[in-house]
């Protein structure tokens, strides 16, 4: 059986918590009867609840969609109508009726957020040639960094957007080391890249008490959601990286401290042709990050804003 173009009703299979606000949500359906319209672009899908609609990025491929799989990061928001409703969702079970389960998720077909490698929302902005992208720095702070995942993928891929030589360099800012996301998925991208891929992470709160803090987040947002599943993350269940926890050591993948800074951006591909910075996060990090990048020598034409969420999407 096929789903048609792939929207419609997609159905929880699984939740993994990846911090105390935020979980990955396992999605199937038949597979859609037609390729991904987007194989090689960055895309998202809308999620409605309702009257609500939001959109999300996922954080698995193509080749997974057309398969019948969708996984989605959320991150609740006290306040959010589509969040708060993944919040409440469960997996679909076999000792009641599918339709009577908190399990179902309405997703539309596959769209746009950017043409790769032309870094634009255009559709057919395929003027860019392959070769003309050689260097991509992306600066990403919470939920921000799915869209840079996808990106990361397609350099990855020899065969993709952006040809055998673009490298990249990815600069994830992070209050503590619970508040990384997708640790797993950046590793495994970083080390099948034969060295065209980095990443760093830098920690703005790394000497807060995580614990307390996460339980005061934790009282202060999740226990107001009627219904709430008990998937996200706890001190008595926290995450585990398959590899291990963040490498905290100076030097090391973990091991900046601060708020991004024109020192941390210097590490990123230096300005010239060839060369793209997307940033990726809250709204006001485009609004510091760009002014930094533009006071360091970057052409305004050769940095990208990818929203991760607006006022909106937090509603």
């Amino acid at each position: 059986a096929y789903s048609g173009d792939g929207s419609g009703r997609w159905k929880v299979v699984k939740i993994v918590g990846v911090s105390w606000d935020s979980c990955i949500y396992h999605l199937e359906n038949h597979p859609p009867s037609s390729p991904h319209p987007l194989p090689h672009a960055a895309w998202h899908v809308d999620v409605r609840f309702g009257s609500a609609v939001r959109e999300y990025t996922p954080v698995s491929s193509a080749k997974d969609w057309e398969k019948g799989r969708l996984d989605l990061l959320v991150k609740t928001y006290a306040d959010g109508r589509v969040s708060c409703r993944f919040a409440t969702l469960q997996p679909a079970n076999d000792w009641t009726s599918l339709e009577d389960q908190s399990c179902w998720v309405l997703v539309s077909v596959p769209k746009l957020t950017l043409t790769l490698p032309a870094m634009t929302d255009t559709p057919k902005a395929s003027i860019l040639q392959v070769s003309t992208v050689r260097d991509i720095g992306l600066v990403v702070g919470g939920t921000g960094v799915a869209p840079a995942l996808q990106i990361l993928r397609e350099v990855l891929d020899t065969n993709g957007a952006f040809g055998s030589f673009c490298s990249a360099k990815l600069l994830y800012s992070s209050r503590t080391p619970a508040d990384v996301l997708l640790l797993d998925e950046l590793r495994d991208v970083e080390a099948n890249s034969a060295g065209r891929i980095s990443v760093k992470h830098t920690l703005t709160n790394i000497a807060a008490d995580e614990q307390s803090n996460s339980k005061k987040q934790v009282c202060e947002v999740l226990p107001h959601i009627p219904g709430r599943h008990y998937y996200f993350t706890s001190k008595w269940k926290p995450f585990k990286p398959k590899e291990g926890a963040l490498d905290l050591a100076e030097g090391s993948e973990g091991g900046l401290r601060g708020r991004i800074s024109p020192d941390m951006l210097r590490w990123l591909p230096p300005p010239g042709q060839g060369t793209q910075i997307v940033v990726c996060g809250p709204p006001k990090m485009w609004d510091d990050v760009k002014v930094m990048l533009l006071g360091i020598g970057y052409a305004e034409e050769s940095l990208v804003e990818l929203k991760s969420l607006s006022a909106q999407q937090i509603a």
